[in-house]
Parts: structure tokens; C-alpha cells; sequence
């Protein structure tokens, strides 16, 4: 495989092996993009069979548009919960939690909100005053990856 590398003035390409790409991923910088490491979990007592791997993949997508993220950077965790009640009936319902490192704050959370409430109305009928929306930003030094912290990632 070549790599290219910009030098001073110009592109240098090299060789590189299976075991030094594996070497040089785990040793480089993660970008700022990489660095939000977005995991967006949803509890829910909405039927199983109305999370389909469709639905998933367009909540993946709307959450990597909202994050200005590739979908390779999110992770969407659905839990049915069918026992899930909220002020004491089984109707729809949801807690949903968006952790990452960067981007959680009072002006970027507006946004997320609406969209968020939005989506799981318009595809599970969850009505907004049966829902929550819990944003977490752990900080880098709390989340690891690649057998690393971010924040020795940077």
C-alpha cells in the first residue's frame, strides 16, 4: 500500500506493511472529527419489531448530519424495553442519550433536541412530554479507544 505524506513543497509516497499501518494507525493523532466519539443509546418501550436496521441506519445518519461526523464515528444502541413505563402507563416512551466528547452545549443541545424529538415522533409516535433527551460529555481523559485515551490520542 502507498501512503502519501506531506513534506515541505511536495507529497512523499512510501511502501508501507500490513503491520506498520496497523502500527501508524494506532500511534496517530485522532482528529478533531474522530475525537466526539459519539454514542447516541435509546431506551424505549417501543415494539421490537418497529426498530428495523432501516430506521437504525436513517437515525445513524441524521445523527452523523447533526454531528458533522461520518457514520463510521457513531455508535446507536437501541434497547426495547417493553416493562418501560412513564407517569404510570405503558404508552410510548423514551430516554434517549447522546455522550461525546465535543459539541455537547447549551446551543448545539437545542438543535440536537429537535431533531431528536422529531424523528422519534414521526417514526415510533413518541409524543414529546414522553421523552427525554440526556446529553453527556464525559471529557477526553474518560473515554478510551484503540486500547487508548483520547486524550492521549490528540
Amino acid at each position: 500500500m502507498l501512503v502519501g505524506r506531506i513534506t515541505p513543497g511536495r507529497w512523499a509516497l512510501k511502501d508501507v506493511s500490513v503491520a506498520y499501518r496497523k502500527f501508524y494507525l494506532l500511534q496517530r493523532p485522532i482528529s478533531h472529527r474522530e475525537s466526539s466519539m459519539p454514542a447516541f443509546e435509546i431506551d424505549t418501550n417501543v415494539s421490537e419489531d418497529k426498530i428495523t436496521p432501516q430506521i437504525t441506519m436513517e437515525l445513524t445518519e441524521l445523527l452523523a448530519e447533526m454531528l458533522s461526523l461520518d457514520v463510521k464515528f457513531l455508535s446507536v444502541i437501541f434497547r426495547p424495553n417493553p416493562r418501560m413505563v412513564w407517569a404510570g402507563t405503558a404508552e410510548p416512551c423514551a430516554v434517549c442519550r447522546l455522550t461525546a466528547i465535543n459539541n455537547i452545549d447549551e446551543e448545539h443541545n437545542r438543535g440536537y433536541t429537535e431533531k431528536i424529538f422529531k424523528f422519534m415522533h414521526d417514526k415510533f409516535g413518541v409524543p414529546g412530554d414522553r421523552m427525554y433527551s440526556i446529553f453527556v460529555t464525559p471529557g477526553a481523559s474518560n473515554v478510551g479507544y484503540t486500547g487508548r485515551l483520547f486524550s492521549d490520542m490528540s
